[in-house]
């Protein structure tokens, strides 16, 4: 099978018709053979459609048909070669684009379930490049129509021509991949439960996930970087409304893994296609979507939700003047303060005071943050990413209309930790590199920290990660900060480790900081550490025990709290010893 194969590949047409009965004999065989020859037949019939050509039209149905069977078989290898002789069938074969495409991408799907990386890597080549030659052929057809409008025969033809081969629209062609991405092969019974059929709630095979998104790649790869920077809007749009779409995110796992998968689709694509001033506009984009997603998250829900505090005015941070939240307080002001709300939209338990949602709501509320959570960090990552590639051309984004710095400290702000995290990782790479900007930056964190600490943990613990993450990239560059910048760090860390114990509801974010604080700043090396070095020592011996009979006294009391408390000196300690 491997000489004819050659044979066919190498000398093409000049064999003559012999193909024919060729094909027929082989198709035949595949029905009666064992797993080796399936495997073999089919890179027999790839490298006689490489030879042939369009010459083979006549058995290209026979093979089609054959190739199709293949794709299911219970032996990966045949899988991977049936998927690479469809993917050299694509170009001669027009229904496996127009009329079969469903049926294709769907072949195609239940091949990626229970697959490796050799499967994978050939079938989403196969789906890409249906995908991609169904788009190509719908453009061709486009501009064919507009140049025979001269004739009436030329548009009769032309006419005919389209009406058997069937179109397929940009937006057909990406809800095919995310239902694929989305539901997964779609086997009747498999691996889903009664319960998950009727709340559509099951899990895709992570297989299925990883291979559509290899297909997404392969998709716009094909399609050119031009094509890329046309449609930039319409791709960014379509990737981050996957997160947004509950059978993406059954579980945490489950949406931490799509939205890897979606970060790794924008990333490739932008890193490989886009040139810079395009990667410009795109985090534009990006930022546009996550000041949207900001400013969604309305304060009458965060009320609901039970995370109000004493007084808004002294403890919400503005949005373009709208604040973003509230922290956990006393819940009997908070009532008496939005009492006169709108009853439509809360009710109120008079006994335990607590804000309660109206009309059923309560039940969504997990399943909506977690999708803004998702869409907000990979929003953030990729803006990072592309602050990086972009390097000092990413000044234009602290500009109007993009104003990044003033977004990110909106982030810093918001409830969820991870998205804090991803905020002040971006603040971190921006100074990076935009060096000339980092004692501007830091300051301003700095201030917003110091009239936040007393009401807000979510924003003490946010503004701390980036000031953190900022002192921690200064080694990276050879203009530092200001060594009175430094001192005035290492001061508000002080005062936090010192005020800790003042409010119970804000030991634990005030601990955190401190100690945080006090960590970036023994990475700014023994210069600027020595000066405060007896001050850390102070530190060092009020956070742990002092004598072993009050080491066993920690042990007997000790809780999450208290080892977590304690981890935290550790954790400066090791820095110390590193820088």
């Amino acid at each position: 099978m491997t000489c004819l194969g050659t044979i066919y590949r190498c000398l093409g047409r000049m064999i003559g018709r012999s193909f024919d009965d060729s094909v027929t004999l082989m198709v035949k065989l595949i029905k009666q053979s064992e797993s080796q020859v399936r495997c073999e037949t089919m890179n027999t019939l790839c490298n006689l459609l490489e030879g042939v050509g369009p010459a083979a039209s006549m058995c290209n149905k026979e093979i089609f048909k054959a190739a199709k069977s293949c794709m299911t078989d219970r032996v990966l290898s045949v899988r991977a070669s049936a998927a690479k002789c469809l993917d050299t069938l694509v170009e001669y074969y027009v229904p496996l684009y127009s009329n079969d495409l469903e049926a294709t991408v769907n072949v195609c799907l239940r091949c990626l379930d229970g697959s490796n990386y050799a499967v994978r890597l050939e079938t989403s080549k196969l789906l890409g490049h249906v995908l991609a030659q169904s788009q190509q052929q719908f453009h061709v057809t486009s501009s064919n129509v507009s140049l025979s409008t001269s004739t009436t025969s030329a548009v009769s033809v032309t006419s005919n021509s389209s009406s058997r081969n069937k179109l397929i629209l940009l937006k057909d062609a990406l809800s095919l991949l995310a239902s694929g991405f989305l539901r997964g092969s779609g086997r009747f019974l498999k691996g889903t439960s009664a319960t998950d059929m009727i709340k559509g709630t099951s899990s895709v095979n992570r297989e299925v996930r990883l291979g559509v998104t290899y297909a997404y790649i392969e998709f716009v790869i094909l399609m050119g970087s031009q094509w890329l920077e046309a449609n930039i809007v319409t791709v960014v749009s379509h990737c981050i409304s996957l997160l947004e779409n509950p059978r993406a995110i059954p579980t945490h796992a489950e949406a931490i893994f799509a939205r890897q998968c979606v970060g790794y689709i924008l990333g490739t694509l932008f890193r490989r296609l886009l040139s810079e001033p395009v990667q410009l506009m795109a985090a534009r984009e990006f930022i546009v979507l996550v000041r949207q997603r900001l400013q969604n998250a309305s304060l009458p829900e965060q009320l609901e939700e039970g995370i109000g505090e004493i007084g808004v005015t002294d403890s919400t941070v503005e949005l373009e003047g709208k604040p973003v939240g509230l922290d956990s307080a006393d819940v009997d002001e908070e009532t008496n303060a939005t009492g006169s709300g709108d009853s439509a939209t809360k009710s109120f338990d008079l006994d335990s005071s607590v804000i309660r949602r109206g009309f059923g709501r309560g039940s969504t509320r997990a399943q909506r943050q977690q999708q803004q959570q998702h869409v907000l960090i990979c929003a953030l990552d990729q803006i990072t990413q592309l602050v990086r590639w972009l390097d000092s051309i990413a000044a234009p984004l602290l500009d109007q209309p993009s104003q990044l710095h003033e977004l990110l400290y909106s982030a810093l702000s918001h409830p969820i930790a991870a998205v804090r995290l991803s905020a002040a990782n971006c603040l971190r790479q921006v100074t990076i590199v935009l060096p000339g900007q980092r004692a501007a930056l830091l300051d301003r964190c700095i201030s917003c920290l110091q009239q936040t600490q007393r009401s807000r943990g979510d924003t003490i613990l946010g503004y701390s990660m980036a000031i953190a993450g900022i002192l921690a990239g200064s080694n990276i560059g050879a203009l530092g900060i200001p060594s009175s910048t430094a001192k005035q760090v290492f001061s508000l860390a002080e005062d936090l480790l010192r005020a800790a114990n003042q409010n119970s509801r804000l030991t634990l974010p005030r601990t955190q900081a401190g100690w945080m604080l006090l960590a970036a700043y023994m990475s700014l090396g023994p210069d600027l550490v020595k000066s405060h070095l007896p001050r850390m020592l102070l530190f060092w011996r009020n956070a742990f025990p002092r004598s072993i009979r009050e080491l066993e006294v920690e042990k007997q009391r000790g809780d999450a709290f208290t080892w977590q408390v304690g981890l935290l000196p550790l954790s400066v300690n090791v820095t110390f010893l590193l820088d």
